[in-house]
């Protein structure tokens, strides 16, 4: 039987992995759909909406997962710095950053038809 402290940290980490890939798979949407309003082609909606679940999964098991699991099991390499969280700028890097890009690339299409 599971402790209640590690319900609560598989909860957190679940609710982590959530808010790396929710807002990419908003704005993936929001751009899939207006390539499918100029363009017109229903290839281009769902090439759009694999390429960001591509990317979502490819980020979560090259560089979410490994960086959790050596942030819960070696505390140690972490202790000596208290600035600086590792989970927190993975998820800046690379769920805002390229979701900043995606909405920049949505107006200039937008803008362009």
């Amino acid at each position: 039987m599971p402790s209640g402290r590690m319900i609560k940290l598989v909860v957190y980490e679940v609710l982590q992995v959530a808010c790396l890939s929710v807002p990419m798979f908003v704005v993936m949407e929001r751009f899939a759909s207006l390539m499918l309003h100029v363009r017109g082609d229903l290839t281009a909606y769902w090439l759009v909406v694999a390429a960001s679940m591509a990317y979502v999964t490819s980020v979560s098991l090259l560089v979410w997962v490994p960086l959790r699991y050596l942030v819960l099991k070696q505390r140690t390499v972490i202790t000596d710095i208290t600035q600086w969280r590792p989970t927190t700028l993975a998820h800046v890097i690379l769920c805002t950053l390229p979701c900043f890009s995606i909405l920049i690339a949505g107006s200039k299409v937008k803008h362009n038809f």
